[in-house]
């Protein structure tokens, strides 16, 4: 077996000191890159605004948003997951970088609030309320428990 510091599992890097910066900003870029490939759409008239929020919302955030529930969330990572929601929202409003536009300026366009960050938390407390009904290893590690024999005797209740 050879000893390596990061490794891809089902699509996630896993890191030997539990960071998770790498692939956070993976997924970010795998979300822009399926931002821009559907810039036709972007720009298409005949859709409104509202569809092209809700098709940001079933196409672009399930990228950026895979196995978040292992990340490990700092400031400077919510502030990049906050600024991959915004770009996604201004790319789909046609909204360029360069208009002086405020962020909360272009979610009153769109009707919407921020949201991704908010679903990425709840998965993370849905994944953990899941494995803290079960019995595996994931609660073991959590709650620090080692795993030992069992003493002699009867059972303490």
């Amino acid at each position: 077996m050879e000893i390596v510091s990061h490794f891809k599992y089902l699509g996630s890097i896993v890191r030997e000191d539990g960071k998770c910066e790498q692939d956070i900003k993976t997924r970010i870029g795998m979300a822009r890159t399926t931002l821009r490939k559907m810039k036709t759409l972007w720009k298409n008239r005949n859709i409104s605004t509202q569809t092209k929020i809700r098709l940001v919302k079933a196409l672009i955030w399930p990228v950026a948003t895979f196995g978040c529930e292992s990340w490990t969330l700092t400031k400077m990572l919510m502030k990049k997951i906050e600024s991959c929601e915004m770009v996604s929202y201004r790319q789909a409003m046609k909204i360029p970088w360069t208009a002086k536009l405020t962020n909360e300026e272009v979610l009153q366009r769109a009707h919407e609030t921020r949201n991704l960050l908010t679903s990425v938390t709840s998965r993370k407390l849905r994944h953990f309320r899941h494995m803290m009904r079960r019995e595996c290893l994931e609660k073991d590690v959590i709650l620090g428990r080692v795993p030992r024999k069992r003493g002699r005797g009867r059972l303490k209740r």
